[in-house]
């Protein structure tokens, strides 16, 4: 009796869901990654971008924005947030520990960007080169 009580009680605790269901997860509906707006610091100045997010890389955060592929390096940004309805996301400074991690599953590739799969995003774009935020 006592074993089924507790399978009875394991199973109800599996069959429940936490959490954001996919119906409701707006990234869930779309090949793209989620939008993020960065506020940086350079100098003197600030300056505010917002993309569609990538990647994450160890030195920085990989963007496409309208006309442009950006990498914004860690050390320049200040605040970022998630602007994709559902993702509710804030961070203050460079993203790290498990704000890193959720950014990460949020991109378009969250296994990362490879050499061939950059090469083919900038042809897709019309461009050279990545741009690095200044």
């Amino acid at each position: 009796m006592r074993h089924l009580l507790r399978a009875v009680v394991v199973g109800a605790v599996m069959a429940c869901s936490t959490g954001t269901r996919v119906e409701k997860f707006a990234p869930a509906h779309e090949p793209a990654g989620v939008t993020l707006r960065l506020r940086l610091h350079y100098g003197r100045g600030t300056q505010v971008v917002a993309g569609e997010l990538l990647a994450l890389q160890d030195s920085g955060i990989l963007l496409r924005d309208s006309t442009r592929i950006l990498f914004v390096p860690n050390d320049s940004v200040r605040y970022g947030e998630t602007v994709t309805r559902g993702t509710g996301l804030s961070f203050a400074r460079k993203p790290t520990g498990s704000t890193r991690e959720r950014l990460r599953l949020l991109s378009r590739y969250p296994g990362g960007v490879s050499a061939d799969l950059l090469s083919s995003l900038l042809a897709a774009y019309g461009r050279d080169s990545v741009e690095t935020a200044r």
